[in-house]
């Protein structure tokens, strides 16, 4: 049988105010919810350490909610992102993939799959060169 994981690491910057508040807002989630799907946490000098070493089973959407409330609740300008891999401990077809969130405080913007960004800016380098490009040449641009 296989394992499955999803692994990220962010340091979110903040004052001592704002860090106490997503504190708070993590530990409010814990206790309303058995399974905590938001990962592990601790202070840091820069701000709150989040991050999953892949064994909390974090849901990354709910920490970006999580982090998009955090910079509509005091205003912030920041742009903040999480990029993130899912991995397995056996090799299994499909199984080891990622992706990156942006998060600001308009909203969230998602990139799940790194190999289809790939094809896509493959494809549009093909498009650029007049389809004269092999895969093989691709890749030394």
């Amino acid at each position: 049988m296989a394992d499955y994981y999803t692994q990220y690491s962010k340091v979110v910057p903040g004052t001592n105010e704002q860090i106490e508040w997503l504190l708070k807002k993590f530990e409010e989630h814990k206790e309303d919810n058995e399974f905590s799907e938001l990962g592990s946490y601790e202070t840091d000098i820069k701000g709150l350490w989040i991050y999953d070493e892949g064994t909390d089973g974090s849901d990354i959407g709910q920490v970006a909610d999580l982090l998009h409330e955090y910079l509509v609740h005091f205003d912030l300008d920041h742009e903040l992102s999480i990029s993130w891999a899912h991995t397995c401990s056996k090799p299994r077809l499909d199984s080891f993939t990622g992706g990156a969130v942006a998060i600001t405080k308009k909203g969230t913007a998602y990139c799940s799959n790194p190999a289809d960004v790939a094809m896509k800016k493959l494809k549009a380098l093909r498009l650029i060169m007049n389809d004269s490009l092999s895969l093989s040449h691709a890749f030394k641009v």
